[in-house]
C-alpha cells in the first residue's frame, strides 16, 4: 500500500518519515488501543497511515472469505499451491 503525506515541505515529510519509523520500529504501538495517545503525539497522517487497517477483534478474512467463497481444498481432492 501507498500514501501520500500530504505535504509539499520537505521537511515536514522528514519529520512524518522519522514519526512512521518510530511507530514501526516499537511493538507497543502496534495495537489498535494505542491510536488514540498516538494521535497526541504524532502527525495525523502518520497516525492515519499506520492505524488505518489496524481494528481490534477483526474478523479473520480467510474465513469470511470462505464463508462467501467455498475453495475446494484436500478434503474434496483438490491441492492448494501458492506461487
Amino acid at each position: 500500500m501507498r500514501r501520500g503525506l500530504k505535504t509539499l515541505v520537505e521537511a515536514d515529510a522528514d519529520r512524518m518519515v522519522e514519526q512512521l519509523n518510530e511507530i514501526l520500529g516499537d511493538p507497543a504501538w502496534w495495537s489498535a488501543s494505542k491510536k488514540p495517545e498516538a494521535a497526541s503525539r504524532f502527525a495525523s497522517q502518520v497516525v492515519d497511515a499506520f492505524f488505518d487497517e489496524i481494528q481490534a477483534g477483526r474478523e479473520d478474512p480467510v474465513k469470511m472469505r470462505d464463508s462467501v467463497i467455498r475453495l475446494l481444498g484436500k478434503d474434496d481432492g483438490y491441492t492448494r499451491v501458492l506461487f
